[in-house]
């Protein structure tokens, strides 16, 4: 019941946030044209109320808890290899992404409603492009998105609010970037079942646009010999792409083996159901005739994701 729920009521959820980010960026336009003060504070408040008020309804009409569901717990040290390993993995990635131009320097990274902010309060500045909308976008993608679709198969559940996580972004330009932003921290959260990691990390690459995304930019694009350029970002990148799965193969090996001897409380009945579970769900929701399985279809091609995109699109080319 609840992945047929979340298949409805998460896209929806992510469409009324959009609109209030579209409301609020108009709202700001305003207020800077008309020469008001207080434009950053204002900036703040928006982004808080744009986010976290929904995220509080959401969880109080799905019946979630909104602090168990916010993942603010550590991680397991364990994990650190994957995490800077996966984050160095997002890091080149997101390098050749701005090689190929898809990372406009000027609204990498940096959230829709305070773009037409002017830079004038460096502690605001913080606040606004770097601590909030980590903070925000984590609790919302990667805590409440990501967890409503928990039934479905953890892939394909990071692919989709990867995808919202872009879509919130407004650029068409940008949007394999921030789509693979998405990913890689919904992996990382995903896997070490927290999202403080994924929140520190966004910070980093937060900071990391606001500071030196333009000379980092004009630094590629401007490369004399962008052969070895490109040689040496798409080694480096399969180089952090091998140990980011060698890590994870790791992870999951050792979680094998303490979910085998019974060292997890209940794990051996936990495990036994779950599987029991998968197997009741390939037979049933197998595709015939290269048709995409039913779980799929709903949650890619469900109303609600199609009125999300074309809210997207509708806002983007406004």
């Amino acid at each position: 019941m609840k992945s047929n729920n979340s298949t409805l009521t998460a896209p929806l959820y992510v469409t009324i946030i959009m609109i209030l980010l579209g409301v609020s960026e108009s709202l700001l336009k305003i207020s800077a044209e008309s020469g008001g003060d207080d434009l950053f504070f204002t900036a703040m408040l928006l982004e808080l109320f744009v986010y976290m008020v929904p995220v509080a309804f959401y969880c109080k009409l799905m019946g979630v808890d909104m602090i168990k569901a916010s993942g603010l717990r550590l991680s397991s040290p364990s994990d650190l290899p994957f995490i800077l390993s996966a984050f160095l993995l997002y890091a080149f990635g997101m390098l050749f992404l701005m090689y190929m131009g898809a990372v406009p320097s000027n609204t990498a990274g940096v959230n829709l409603t305070v773009q037409s902010v002017p830079e004038t309060d460096s502690v605001f500045v913080v606040l606004c492009y770097i601590v909030i909308p980590a903070v925000a976008e984590e609790m919302l993608f990667r805590s409440v998105l990501l967890n409503e679709y928990s039934s479905c198969r953890g892939i394909w559940a990071i692919i989709i609010t990867a995808m919202f996580f872009a879509m919130l972004h407004f650029s068409f330009t940008a949007f394999p970037a921030y789509f693979w932003a998405g990913f890689i921290f919904g992996l990382i959260t995903y896997v070490t079942r927290s999202s403080i990691p994924s929140v520190i990390l966004h910070m980093l690459s937060n900071f990391a646009t606001v500071n030196f995304s333009s000379g980092i930019s004009g630094f590629l694009r401007g490369a004399d010999n962008s052969i070895v350029l490109v040689f040496l970002m798409s080694t480096l990148f399969l180089l952090f792409l091998y140990f980011t799965l060698s890590t994870l193969q790791e992870i999951y090996e050792k979680r094998s083996e303490e979910y085998a001897d019974g060292s997890l409380a209940g794990s051996r009945a936990d495990a036994v159901k779950r599987l029991s579970k998968v197997g009741r769900l390939d037979k049933k929701e197998k595709s015939e005739g290269g048709k995409m399985p039913r779980n799929l279809r709903d949650m890619f091609l469900s109303p609600t994701v199609l009125l999300a995109i074309f809210v997207f699109v509708f806002i983007t080319l406004a």
